[in-house]
């Protein structure tokens, strides 16, 4: 496999860690509607398949990062949507990541998406 395959399949699995990140945001939501029977068999389902994703990441030499409530920092390889309401020298913090962003090797495969709020004092 030559490595412009190698680094396509690693894209593609990115691609595939950022979706199942997003489906467990909604699922999260989503279970806290139902009655605790039903809950628990839903979220033992899903902890299945989000370990399988796990497994596969881990083979591919991935790793999901998120910065939810830490410090922002004008060097995290994140895109933040709502920069521009703030002022340069606000102190800010990662509100809510969008989309996470992936790493391998310690480099960044794919940025993250964010929401910023101002640092409480």
């Amino acid at each position: 496999m030559d490595e412009t395959s190698v680094d396509q399949y690693i894209k593609v699995i990115a691609e595939i860690a950022v979706e199942e990140w997003r489906f467990r945001r909604t699922f999260e939501r989503i279970v806290k509607m139902l009655d605790d029977m039903n809950s628990q068999k839903f979220k033992s389902q899903y902890s299945w398949f989000s370990k399988r994703v796990e497994v596969a990441l881990n083979t591919a030499g991935l790793r999901v990062v998120n910065f939810e409530e830490q410090d922002y920092d004008a060097g995290m390889p994140v895109f933040a949507l709502n920069l521009d309401d703030f002022e340069p020298n606000e102190s800010l913090v990662v509100s809510h990541m969008i989309e996470p962003v992936i790493m391998a090797d310690n480099k960044v495969q794919k940025t993250g998406t964010v929401i910023l709020r101002r640092r409480e004092e």
